[in-house]
């Protein structure tokens, strides 16, 4: 497996750690890409709510502006819900399994061993689950990663409330995988009025349809991908190690690389030898 790439991004999601919501610095990638959040300003991610009266311009929005996305009524949220008890000497405990020394309490070098070495199944002795706030359309990309299990808001028994507003980028004409932050602001801000009233007009219509006793499950619909949704995502840690080094790179959409940068963010603080180990700090 090969190492994630080193990124000096922390994204802009609001990363929860046993209740707690972690204050980050937005700054661009070590590698330079494209999609890199470009301006290196420090925000406080605990405020969530967007609209006109925000002080503040939409993710990745050029802070000079003061309103190309007065629209957003939420965003992106990653929140660590469990994590097996000291999941590393759990780990390394179970590593020893053939060991007559199987609680040596020194098990950093033993767990960097297993690591360089590929001995992944150690890793699927402790999990970790955790709570994702998104929308629709990156949900669905989530969801791609068989090895984890998973429990999503459901739009057929409640109703739905909320949608995100996302930056506009240019494609990619060499890289289909790829988008680049370089739209003019006039491109941005009509995006941001168009995906506003795009909302506001399904969201009408599936009101409208539920007052007239349409199903949730047949109004749901009208309703575009950034529609936002929550879901529980629960895997082994060797099943994080595989998603973060998929997702954490620049050729995954940056909605997407930012939750797993997040995700990353908060298992480096649980799982200090593997960070270090797989250069996730």
């Amino acid at each position: 497996m090969r190492r994630p790439q080193k990124t000096k991004t922390l994204p802009a999601v609001e990363i929860i750690r046993r209740g707690k919501t972690i204050k980050t610095r937005i700054t661009t990638d070590a590698d330079n890409n494209a999609n890199a959040r470009a301006w290196g300003k420090i925000r406080e991610v605990d405020s969530v709510r967007r609209g006109p009266e925000a002080n503040d311009t939409c993710e990745g929005g050029d802070p000079d502006a003061e309103t190309l996305c007065p629209y957003a009524e939420d965003r992106m949220k990653v929140e660590l819900v469990s994590i097996t008890p000291k999941a590393e000497k759990i780990m390394a405990y179970c590593a020893r399994v053939s060991s007559p020394h199987q609680d040596n309490p020194e098990y950093a070098g033993l767990l960097k061993y297993c690591a360089d070495h590929g001995h992944w199944s150690v890793f699927e002795m402790a999990d970790a689950t955790f709570e994702i706030v998104t929308s629709r359309a990156i949900a669905q990309q989530l969801l791609r990663h068989k090895s984890f299990s998973f429990q999503e808001f459901s739009q057929r028994y409640a109703e739905v409330m909320k949608y995100e507003a996302y930056a506009p980028r240019r494609q990619d004409d060499k890289n289909r995988q790829n988008s680049i932050d370089d739209l003019p602001k006039e491109i941005q801000r009509w995006w941001y009025a168009e995906q506003d009233e795009t909302w506001r007009k399904a969201k009408w219509v599936y009101d409208i349809a539920l007052e007239r006793g349409v199903a949730k499950e047949c109004a749901r619909m009208i309703l575009p991908l950034n529609t936002q949704t929550r879901l529980y995502m629960k895997g082994s840690i060797r099943s994080w190690i595989h998603y973060l080094d998929v997702r954490c790179g620049a050729d995954t959409q940056l909605e997407h690389r930012e939750i797993a940068l997040a995700i990353r963010t908060l298992l480096a603080a649980e799982l200090p030898t593997l960070a270090e180990a797989f250069e996730w700090v």
